[in-house]
């Protein structure tokens, strides 16, 4: 049984989100390019407001040190007066799905490809990249989560995390096994930006 309660927040709308590209490669994910959109920065600060209005008003916010999860964590930490000290950094267990050779592609046609290996194996990764991109199962990306829960778990007693990941597919799969469903099916728990 888990001490802490867990929000989970994916980065608003992002640049390569805007464009329809995959964005999976973390050797650019500090890069400001790779950053939220306007729209991204409005869909943090709605998100914000949403959480204020449930009573989530000093949570701890733990994100991926990507320019992404980093500018949709200080939005929210700005928004909420959050303190610096209760904004903490994971430099690769919340990191972006490695989407290996699909890094670069079409997003839509890369995400149906991904629920289709996916449904039919937790470990099914896209094929390797010859730059180096890595290529993560579900598999993959659930025990990188394991390993962000069972820090918080063990260094808090307890409170308000709002978790953001490099991409919907990391919140995806730990919603998934927080609510006890198949990680094959992990897909139905994505959500949209912000």
């Amino acid at each position: 049984r888990l001490r802490a309660r867990y929000i989970l927040l994916r980065p608003g709308e992002t640049t390569f989100e805007a464009a329809g590209m995959v964005d999976s490669n973390p050797i650019n994910k500090q890069a400001a390019l790779r950053g939220l959109t306007e729209q991204g920065r409005e869909q943090v600060r709605a998100a914000a407001e949403a959480l204020a209005a449930r009573g989530v008003t000093s949570p701890v916010i733990f994100y991926d040190n990507g320019a992404r999860a980093s500018q949709t964590a200080d939005i929210l930490a700005n928004s909420l007066s959050v303190p610096r000290r209760d904004v903490e950094p994971e430099f690769r267990w919340l990191e972006a799905r490695g989407l290996g050779a699909l890094d670069g592609t079409d997003l839509q046609a890369a995400t149906e490809y991904l629920h289709r290996i996916d449904a039919a194996d937790v470990e099914s990764a896209a094929e390797e990249a010859e730059d180096g991109t890595p290529s993560d199962s579900v598999n993959d990306v659930f025990g990188r989560m394991r390993n962000t829960i069972a820090k918080i778990e063990t260094s808090y007693g307890g409170g308000d995390f709002v978790i953001i990941g490099g991409d919907a597919a990391v919140l995806s799969v730990f919603a998934a096994a927080a609510c006890g469903t198949d990680l094959r099916d992990h897909g139905r728990f994505t959500l949209p930006p912000g």
